[in-house]
């Protein structure tokens, strides 16, 4: 193979590249889009080695994986790999049936592989979960990561973004620096009198930074510096956090196109795990009779029957909209801002309708009439509606 163009992206380095962290059956890749870049530009390129079919890509649908193969070999390109030579084709020119049938079969046996993949994955996951091992991620506010043996003694503190793999040790969360947990036990013993609101404002007035303070962050695929400053959600999450009464709990969320986890294993997918307007898998909240819990590795910070009654004041506070966030796609939700009707001047209330809204009028008679027999009910004023 020739010599390609080497990108400063740190993708692909002289003439080998490399997809780090990406889903195999993501047709379109850094590393991969460059790649296809470089071999049709560079007349110089006549073959691309590729150790594994599963190494090019892992589709959803095994076809997707002969169109990536076909876009090399119709540019005169040959692919090389391992076991087989495919030789480049002129454009328009048929495959041989039999070479097709073998590369439907290829690609649909990789494309089985995420989903073995992703079933091992969540057996051990759950493993760990049900002894009170750490799963993955960041420790909460309050806590650290720890490196353990298989009895609990602790090995050493990790370093933030550190991981390791050691045979008959794990990770768990132990309780961290006395400061935060002295600032952890007060916000908690704030939210037991004042909403999540008011006590991040506090915080804010007294300069004290957040948790995420001088990081980085990346939403809606921009990265940005952390402001430290204090949001209600953060708050709530530190007044819910079940570890300060040494529970661990895991599963609070699912995410995956393949399988997802359960207390009982790896789960397939049902309706409710695709988004109803993309039909794409979407990340859910799991009740908690989904969820897993398991006795952590320390004792409880605070009595359990005071975190219940924490819980259940925020729980009320929530009303029904807990779980429930602002959609940040304004086409579910065109008209989102305050609506009037122009001609009698009453609002308009948004109402579902199949995969998208409707705005509809309230019913003002019936609602001056419910109002009017509440008045009369308390002897304020003569029923006479004419």
């Amino acid at each position: 193979m020739g010599q390609c163009y080497r990108s400063v992206t740190g993708k692909y380095d002289e003439d080998i590249y490399f997809d780090y962290g990406v889903s195999g059956n993501k047709l379109s890749r850094p590393a991969l889009d460059q790649l296809f870049i470089d071999a049709i530009s560079y007349s110089s390129v006549t073959h691309i080695f590729i150790p594994k079919r599963d190494r090019l890509a892992r589709p959803d649908d095994p076809l997707d994986g002969v169109g990536l193969e076909n876009r090399f070999r119709s540019a005169g390109i040959t692919i090389v790999y391992q076991d087989k030579v495919l030789p480049a084709h002129s454009k328009g020119k048929r495959l041989d049936i039999g070479e097709m049938i073998s590369a439907v079969v290829d690609y649909d046996q990789s494309g089985k592989f995420r989903r073995e993949l992703g079933k091992a994955m969540i057996y051990a996951q759950t493993m760990l979960a049900k002894s009170g091992f750490s799963t993955g991620g960041r420790a909460p506010f309050g806590f650290r990561r720890w490196l353990v043996k298989l009895d609990g003694a602790k090995v050493r503190q990790l370093e933030d973004g550190e991981y390791l793999r050691m045979q008959g040790h794990h990770v768990v969360w132990l309780p961290g620096p006395q400061e935060e947990i002295d600032l952890a036990l007060r916000i908690r013993d704030m939210l037991l009198t004042i909403p999540a609101s008011r006590v991040a404002a506090i915080l804010n007035t007294e300069g004290i930074p957040s948790p995420n303070a001088g990081r980085y962050r990346t939403d809606n695929g921009v990265k940005h510096l952390v402001s430290g400053l204090w949001h209600q959600t953060t708050i709530i999450n530190i007044g819910r956090n079940p570890l300060f009464k040494a529970v661990v709990r895991y599963g609070v969320r699912s995410m995956g196109d393949q399988v997802r986890l359960s207390p009982d294993g790896p789960r397939d997918l049902e309706e409710s795990d695709y988004d109803l307007y993309t039909e794409k898998p979407k990340v859910i909240r799991n009740p908690e009779s989904s969820q897993i819990t398991a006795r952590a590795h320390f004792e409880p910070i605070e009595d359990p029957a005071r975190h219940e009654q924490l819980v259940k004041t925020l729980d009320q506070r929530a009303g029904t909209q807990r779980g429930k966030p602002r959609s940040r796609n304004p086409a579910k939700n065109p008209l989102g801002c305050r609506v009037f009707d122009m001609n009698c001047g009453s609002p308009m209330y948004r109402a579902p309708q199949g995969k998208t809204f409707r705005y509809t009028l309230v019913d003002t008679f019936n609602l001056m009439v419910n109002n009017a027999l509440i008045i009369k009910s308390l002897g304020q004023l003569p029923l006479d509606l004419g």
